[in-house]
């Protein structure tokens, strides 16, 4: 529809500046009556002019007058009446070209018929909507170069074409809108009310002069208050971490990636389980790059461990790995559209490989029936073989045992003491396939063959599963069976004793530093997977370019810190949360916490040594970023203001580093989920706390 160019809504309570009533030569300010429904209309006593100022509006059809507008009034007769009396009056005098008399003006007749300038037709006969009194009514005029038409309820009432009117084609002739006062009623013999008067510089068809009429209908007195508030909810989305990343922002704490983040096992089987390896890659190369940019309070997340800047620098590599991850991902989505689509694609996609430099790394996202994996490709710095190309490394990351997990290496607990106390299966998620051959890695058709494992399935088409990629696709790109692969890995995993270096430096040599960066991870146990494969990714790149596995913890807790951070942003710029939000962002302080004081908890005594764990000093700041997030959650207004614990943190920092190592083993996996107790020694009694709760419970 056509916004107007000037309206005049006394439905508030309000009169706008220049709007008066014109009765027995006196002016002055419309008087205001409220209606049943709660709004209010102008009173116009009979005989009153109704002037609407119009200064300042400009012209059109290349004249100095509104010679093309659309007029919507609505009003009301008080009671009916037998005379004729003007709705609009803009001295149409002077036309040529109409037979039977001369033009008049935008009537009412005495058979309640909105007439328009021209001779009077002929009684309608349609049935159609006349004015009553007692009856709200909206009239509507549109004037064009092609002529004027008359409507009624959104029902056209009467029209002069320029065939019988030419003077109509006349830019700024004697119908037009003088910029200057806008002059309606005028000689109505019974009292009137009017609410709403619009004024569009444009001529507006039949259909959009119907539908603004059914609108019209249903008004309610907060109608106005709730645009305001859509349209100050529409700047404040724009104001959102997310708002160059989609067309209608949601705030951080609602995005899939946040929730998979935080909530992990409690989001399996509920609404909230649903999300993709793409939303994760975008939301996490937000949160990436904010960690890389300089000068943000985001940035002081990783200058709080002491970084060097050689590991200020792994961070930028990921960063802009997960990037162009999150590119690759949307291009993929829309590959598999079609089958055109998807091989256009890998067309593409192995003109990119065939870029790759020495040393470079690529990450894509693939998957099995929906359950995503990641791919990281290597091209090796030094070719395999003298004379050859330059071979490839391709590394299968799957968090997932629905997607073929259970073909990758996996260890029970090295003694009976660690499997009391973590009795579960760890797996080597990231599966390594070393020196491939370029030609094959280069290859379009693999790789779709490899994306259209996660398409959807066509008529006909039986369902893939893991061994499609296991025992099928890798076979081929290493011309050996899976379980040659399958040992490799085994022995980059392979215990070494402490003191055998020259083995220790044997086998780094002969597995391209694979030994350094591979670790026992848990599986996903959730509806998350999809977010726990990137999460995994960015832990193998991590290890894959040199940080340690206590450097590698402490940037997934920077990553954990960056989205509250973010959250935070967003609280600022949102009126409100719902209670279930606050929730979220609860839970999310929750973990972040009991992350935090797990990384303490593994740390050396010597926490104040770059790369040990976190530092007292550091620790603290986490907490007061924590408790500055939920000051703002409780400002919202809104229930649910529980007060957040978090023991595993709290406690520490007020024990102070004598109480970080007192017991390395006091707080186990269950205890941070469970545990309010005191920990400085005392006693207390377990109870569940709300982290335990699922989100859609509230």
């Amino acid at each position: 529809m056509t916004s107007p160019q000037r309206q005049w809504d006394f439905r508030f309570g309000e009169v706008a500046e220049g709007v008066d009533v014109l009765k027995d030569d006196a002016e002055q300010a419309p008087e205001l009556r409220q209606q049943r429904d709660g709004s209010f209309a102008a009173v116009l006593p009979p005989k009153a002019l109704l002037l609407l100022p119009t200064e300042g509006l400009p012209g059109n059809r290349q004249g100095r007058h509104i010679n093309d507008f659309t007029i919507s009034i609505d009003f009301r007769m008080a009671q009916n009446t037998s005379e004729a009396f003007t709705v609009l009056n803009t001295r149409p005098i002077g036309l040529t070209g109409v037979e039977d008399g001369e033009l008049g003006e935008y009537t009412v007749n005495a058979q309640g018929e909105f007439l328009g300038p021209g001779p009077a037709p002929k009684p309608f006969e349609d049935g159609g909507p006349r004015v009553t009194a007692q009856k709200w009514l909206r009239a509507t005029i549109t004037m064009a170069r092609t002529g004027i038409k008359t409507f009624l309820e959104g029902v056209k009432r009467h029209s002069v074409t320029t065939v019988k009117a030419p003077a109509l084609s006349k830019r700024d002739g004697e119908l037009s809108l003088e910029p200057g006062t806008l002059v309606l009623f005028g000689d109505c013999p019974v009292e009137l009310l009017v609410r709403n008067v619009e004024l569009k510089g444009a001529c507006m068809d039949e259909e959009a002069v119907r539908s603004e009429a059914v609108a019209a209908k249903v008004f309610s007195p907060y109608l106005k208050q709730l645009m305001e508030e859509k349209q100050r909810e529409t700047v404040a989305s724009r104001q959102l971490v997310l708002a160059d990343l989609y067309v209608a922002p949601t705030p951080v704490y609602t995005h899939s990636g946040f929730l998979a983040h935080f909530g992990d096992a409690d989001l399996g089987g509920t609404a909230l389980g649903v999300g993709s390896v793409q939303a994760s890659l975008e939301i996490l190369d937000v949160a990436l790059r904010e960690l890389c940019t300089e000068g943000g309070s985001e940035a002081e997340l990783l200058q709080g461990f002491r970084w060097k800047d050689k590991e200020s620098q792994v961070v930028s590599v990921i960063a802009k790995l997960i990037h162009e991850a999150a590119q690759l991902a949307k291009s993929v989505g829309r590959a598999r559209e079609s089958a055109d689509a998807l091989i256009s694609f890998t067309d593409k996609f192995a003109t990119r490989i065939g870029d790759m430099q020495p040393g470079e790394c690529l990450v894509c996202p693939c998957g099995i029936n929906d359950h995503a994996l990641m791919i990281c490709l290597e091209k090796q710095r030094v070719s395999a073989s003298q004379g050859g190309d330059v071979n490839f490394n391709l590394i299968i990351i799957n968090p997932d045992l629905a997607a073929g997990l259970d073909y990758h290496p996996a260890r029970k607990p090295s003694s009976e003491a660690m499997a009391e106390a973590n009795p579960k299966l760890k797996y080597q998620m990231a599966l390594v396939v070393e020196n491939l051959e370029a030609s094959k890695v280069k290859d379009p058709w693999f790789w779709t063959l490899l994306f259209k494992l996660d398409c959807a399935p066509y008529k006909g088409m039986k369902l893939v599963s893991p061994a499609d990629l296991y025992d099928m696709l890798l076979p081929w790109l290493t011309g050996e069976p899976f379980c040659s692969t399958f040992l490799k890995n085994l022995n980059f995993l392979q215990d070494i004793g402490a003191g055998d270096t020259a083995a220790a430096a044997a086998a780094a040599a002969a597995t391209s530093g694979f030994a350094d960066c591979l670790d026992w991870r848990s599986p996903t146990r959730s509806a998350t997977g999809y977010h726990k494969a990137v999460v995994e990714t960015i832990h193998f790149l991590a290890r894959r370019l040199g940080l340690t596995v206590m450097q590698t913890k402490q940037l997934k807790l920077a990553l954990r810190e960056c989205l509250l951070e973010l959250a935070r942003k967003d609280l600022q710029v949102i009126p409100n949360a719902t209670s279930s939000e606050k929730h979220v962002l609860r839970v999310a302080a929750q973990q972040c916490a009991r992350a935090a004081g797990k990384l303490a908890e593994i740390a050396s005594p010597l926490a104040e040594v770059r790369g040990s764990g976190a530092s007292t000093d550091r620790l603290r700041s986490t907490l007061l970023r924590l408790e500055s997030m939920l000051a703002v959650v409780r400002e919202k207004p809104l229930s649910d203001e529980a007060a957040v614990e978090m023991p595993c943190l709290a406690t520490r920092l007020e024990e102070g580093d004598a109480g970080l190592h007192r017991s390395q083993s006091s707080l186990g996996f269950a205890d941070y989920l469970l545990d309010k107790s005191d920990r400085r020694g005392q006693e207390g009694e377990l109870t569940k706390a709300d982290r335990l709760v699922p989100i859609e419970a509230t």
